[in-house]
């Protein structure tokens, strides 16, 4: 006889402890920026006005990202089939993708206003050629390319395989590791606590869901094998 085997592996609590965890990670952020005195500041006031806007563009693009990734798992392993339509899911998942896109332009083109480094277009655009901690801006720098054409390929689907736009996007993962080895190593303030509580958290929560995925697929197959014998 042919056991059953339920037909998501991930439990339903988890989207809930996703959840958490985002909002766990955000307010202890922002609790350590109003405590250590980050919103005293007078952006224009400061020498350094241009680096703060750099750094929250960054921040900000690194967290649409995580985003992104996020729902592109829920989407997947149908955790918020009932939640949201399916045609919404995706235009949500492709809208975060491409607000991390913009908010990663912006943060490069930036750094063409810094007065401390002089950075060239060809530097924001060719990995390893900055004056400035050439190989992590590089894998950043690479890893916006992977995300570029990610993003572009949603609006491409019906013109590729099922299976090259899924390989396509698999890919999305290595560029999330880049980037956040990117924002570890190039960052400045990368060893401050809210920055890696940030970079730490999001990654774990992105790791640990695609770890789930992998397994209700698996799941999937071994039913699917078991049913065709």
């Amino acid at each position: 006889m042919i056991r059953s085997v339920p037909k998501s592996a991930v439990p339903h609590w988890v989207d809930g402890l996703a959840g958490l965890l985002v909002a766990a990670i955000s307010l202890g952020a922002i609790v350590y920026l109003v405590s250590a005195g980050g919103m005293n500041i007078t952006l224009f006031d400061s020498a350094q006005w241009s680096w703060f806007i750099v750094r929250a563009a960054g921040v900000t693009g690194f967290l649409l990202l995580a985003a992104s990734m996020l729902w592109g798992i829920f989407l997947s392993s149908h955790i918020i089939k009932d939640w949201v339509p399916g045609p919404v899911s995706m235009l949500l998942h492709a809208t975060a993708s491409w607000l991390a896109v913009a908010m990663s332009l912006a943060h490069m083109g930036l750094l063409l206003f810094d007065s401390y480094y002089t950075y060239t277009l060809s530097n924001l655009l060719v990995p390893f050629t900055g004056p400035y901690r050439a190989f992590a801006v590089g894998l950043g720098i690479i890893a916006f390319w992977m995300i570029l054409v990610v993003t572009i390929s949603f609006s491409m689907r019906k013109l590729l395989s099922r299976r090259a736009w899924l390989w396509l996007h698999y890919t999305s993962y290595i560029a999330f590791g880049l980037v956040a080895v990117h924002a570890l190593l190039a960052g400045t303030d990368a060893t401050r606590p809210a920055m890696i509580a940030i970079i730490a958290g999001f990654s774990a929560a992105v790791g640990a869901l695609l770890i789930m995925r992998i397994r209700q697929a698996q799941a999937g197959r071994q039913l699917k094998s078991a049913s065709s014998s």
